[in-house]
């Protein structure tokens, strides 16, 4: 990795090197995306050497070329700091399991290699566009730049999908964990929410930790709003505790009649959020 860049003047037609550590603060991206794949690709084949990458291939890992500049996606994090994602995936055939993925300073190029929790199986960027693939076959829509997430504490990819000029049509997410919880929706924030009520259908956690204290509470519904969600029925509600409750007519069919001033008994999981997940409903009177 070159450990200089050139800035070009272009109004004195100087041309000026850094090195790495001194690149002016409006660069984001001292290290290019080409090195960046290029050492992905070292760490990847060559982690145990290169004899091991030709015969006993031990922790040989793949990195994905679904990204969006030489095969890895800029990405930014809270701080406005640029960074390069890259998931791997396993060498063998027809196995779409991701194995880790890497995040790249765009400034420094020191990449940390993150493996998650080795006890579970999680899909790869591949088998997420895939997916995408087969939900809009007809419409002829693919996905663009999938990346990982943390939603709800659960391990989530999020990925634009556009049609076939290039045009966003929504955004995609899926749990890396289990596929077959997936959402699409015309806005991000849509979209979360949707995919909350979907893992609180699905099992997943929705807490952030999946630890959430599970609790009952009684008493008499204030406000009311349901809105559809795909075959299902998205219930919110306040009651006159003030605490506010979100519940899927999947979980509890009978919330759809849920109107105020009705006595309600409420299981939830004491998630912190400012509407708590409900597992179970009771409605006095019609239950």
């Amino acid at each position: 990795m070159r450990n200089s860049l050139c800035s070009r003047l272009t109004y004195l037609g100087d041309v000026k090197s850094y090195k790495l550590e001194d690149a002016p603060d409006f660069i984001d991206g001292a290290v290019s995306p080409e090195t960046v794949s290029m050492q992905n690709s070292y760490y990847g084949n060559y982690v145990q050497g290169f004899w091991n990458s030709v015969f006993g291939k031990s922790e040989v890992k793949l990195p994905s070329d679904e990204g969006t500049e030489a095969n890895v996606s800029p990405i930014f994090d809270e701080n406005g700091e640029m960074y390069y994602f890259t998931d791997f995936t396993s060498p063998k055939e027809g196995v779409d399991s991701m194995l880790g993925y890497s995040l790249t300073n765009s400034r420094t190029g020191e990449a940390t290699f993150y493996t998650g929790n080795l006890e579970k199986s999680y899909m790869d960027s591949q088998g997420t566009l895939q997916i995408i693939e087969k939900k809009f076959i007809e419409k002829k829509w693919t996905g663009e730049m999938p990346i990982l997430y943390n939603f709800y504490g659960e391990a989530s990819w999020l990925t634009p999908v556009l049609d076939p000029n290039g045009f966003l049509q929504n955004y995609f997410i899926v749990s890396a964990a289990n596929p077959e919880i997936s959402v699409y929706a015309n806005t991000p924030n849509q979209a979360l929410k949707l995919y909350k009520t979907a893992l609180q259908r699905g099992g997943g956690s929705v807490d952030g930790s999946g630890k959430a204290e599970e609790k009952q509470v009684s008493g008499t519904v204030l406000r009311v709003y349901k809105e559809k969600t795909g075959d299902y029925t998205t219930v919110y509600f306040l009651l006159d505790g003030g605490k506010s409750f979100t519940v899927s007519s999947e979980n509890s069919p009978m919330s759809i009649y849920l109107k105020e001033n009705d006595k309600v008994n409420v299981t939830y999981l004491d998630t912190g959020e400012s509407s708590l997940p409900v597992r179970e409903m009771e409605i006095e009177g019609l239950q």
